[in-house]
């Protein structure tokens, strides 16, 4: 099912790619039922259900030190050219949080020594479209390119 992920937004400005579709994995009943939600997401605008739901936000905890240590995230991605050609990879990271630590660790570490590109950008605009690979748990397979 597709997802409105903000990095598509972002997407737009590293790769110059625009009309870009970002899918997840969900198990059937949960994807049947965003759809019969969505409508009703308007529901959420009223302050008093946003304030309930943010004190419950505040007591979720989140996964343990051994899930941390052990995760790992898969992103595949395929793209296509409009002559026919396709490039297709699969991206392994570090657990979730994991994987934030390290990369907001590493771009203090990248600025701190000098080595940026002042302004708004997207990380691989900023350290480079391989920033990802070096991260700890991080490797990029590319499957096809055609």
């Amino acid at each position: 099912m597709t997802v409105p992920w903000g990095d598509v937004c972002t997407a737009w400005y590293s790769t110059g790619i625009d009309n870009i579709e970002v899918y997840t994995a969900a198990p059937r009943p949960a994807a049947l039922m965003s759809r019969f939600l969505s409508p009703l997401m308007k529901v959420l605008n009223y302050k008093p259900l946003q304030e309930w739901l943010k004190s419950k936000a505040e007591k979720i905890e989140g996964p343990a030190q051994d899930v941390r240590d052990s995760g790992c995230m898969h992103v595949w991605g395929k793209v296509y050219h409009e002559d026919g050609r396709s490039v297709e990879a699969w991206l392994d990271v570090a657990e979730g949080y994991q994987f934030t630590a390290h990369a907001s660790l590493n771009i203090v570490e990248k600025i701190l020594s000098g080595r940026f590109k002042p302004g708004a950008q997207t990380p691989s605009m900023a350290f480079g479209a391989d920033f990802v690979c070096d991260l700890p748990g991080s490797r990029l397979e590319f499957v096809q390119a055609l």
